[in-house]
């Protein structure tokens, strides 16, 4: 099922990149957007999604992301309409919701969800947008705010950045970037 799924979402979206149960929109650059599909054995679910490609995690979180609109049944649609139903709720998405393409983008939408602002490991990367906006000083408050709450690779992370914001901002900025070269097993067209 979701061999065909993707194939089917990849013909109706020829812009988009539709591989492993993710609908990636065109032209990341420093933040992924889409669509993670939560395929069951009884139906989908839909997350919409933004990913800072310069996080250092190995893999695509759904920290960022909404569940949108309701669990898709296969019963109850049938197996055949699932797609026109995802279709559907990808374009409610894309005319309801701002976009998140720049690091200044991330920091906003950081701000409008509260939850992120408790979370230590969405706090890090927020601390790392602020830092690729040249806010050097409040990069280094957020990331210090949240060292000592991470897990020791993440904390590490943060330290060595943290370090280099003392000493070099310009490095620290180089530092970040180079976590958009981790392989997460998605490849971008």
């Amino acid at each position: 099922m979701k061999k065909k799924l993707m194939k089917d979402l990849a013909k109706a979206l020829p812009e988009y990149t539709c591989t492993d149960g993710y609908v990636l929109k065109p032209n990341a650059e420093h933040i992924l957007n889409g669509y993670a599909l939560e395929i069951t054995g009884r139906g989908v679910y839909v997350n919409r999604f933004v990913f800072p490609l310069f996080d250092c995690v190995e893999f695509i979180t759904l920290l960022y992301s909404d569940r949108v609109g309701q669990f898709i049944n296969f019963e109850t649609v049938g197996k055949s309409n699932v797609c026109q139903h995802i279709l559907e709720l990808i374009t409610v998405c894309e005319r309801n919701n701002e976009e998140v393409h720049s690091p200044g983008d991330f920091i906003k939408f950081f701000e409008s969800h509260p939850s992120l602002q408790t979370h230590p490991h969405a706090c890090l990367i927020n601390g790392f947008s602020l830092a690729l906006k040249g806010d050097f000083d409040s990069s280094a408050d957020m990331i210090q705010s949240v060292k000592d709450k991470l897990p020791e690779k993440y904390a590490r992370c943060g330290e060595s950045v943290l370090s280099l914001l003392e000493s070099d901002p310009e490095k620290a900025v180089k530092r970040i970037l180079e976590n958009e070269l981790i392989d997460r097993g998605i490849t971008l067209s």
